[in-house]
């Protein structure tokens, strides 16, 4: 009704154990089956979109787990339990905004049955090929602001690509 409660909301305002909670009900969504009611964001859904609009003004080198929990309105353990830390919260972020991600496989294998890109499992390729590009964008604030580098984002792609293409060259063209 508005607010966001825990299982440990749920179980203390009907004077039970949470344990006896999860007798009765096997999940929070199983409660709100139950009483005909449509939960609001599930936790995993608001810290994917709490983190993404944190990740994407400051980077995820300064993101805080703690800050996380506090704008996605869930408490650390939370957090914790669905993303065991930020390579996990990471991989999520890039499963859920990634809409080409199947594409770019496709693609990939294409061109690895044609012989142009040397074989190897297209998800590794692809996460060879993104990895860099990620890690370029979550460090590049910090190397600017700690090291006075400046590397313009279009130039580091333009130079981790073509690094990319090189390392996948056919083993036959190399």
């Amino acid at each position: 009704m508005g607010g966001k409660p825990t299982i440990a909301d749920f179980a203390a305002a009907a004077g039970v154990s949470r344990a006896a909670f999860y007798r009765a009900f096997e999940s929070r969504e199983a409660l709100f089956q139950a009483l005909n009611r449509v939960p609001e964001p599930g936790a995993r859904d608001r810290i994917l979109g709490a983190a993404f609009r944190i990740v994407g003004e400051r980077g995820l080198s300064s993101l805080s787990m703690d800050e996380l929990a506090g704008k996605a309105g869930v408490s650390r353990a939370s957090l914790y339990r669905l993303f065991p830390g930020k390579a996990a919260l990471f991989t999520a972020l890039v499963l859920a905004y990634s809409p080409i991600e199947g594409s770019l496989v496709m693609y990939l294998t294409g061109q690895m049955s044609s012989g142009r890109l040397r074989r190897m499992h297209p998800l590794l390729s692809l996460q060879s090929f993104v990895g860099p590009i990620f890690f370029h964008l979550m460090t590049r604030p910090a190397a600017e602001r700690v090291l006075g580098i400046e590397i313009g984002g279009e130039d580091a792609v333009a130079e981790l690509s073509e690094a990319w293409l090189r390392a996948m060259q056919p083993e036959e063209t190399r």
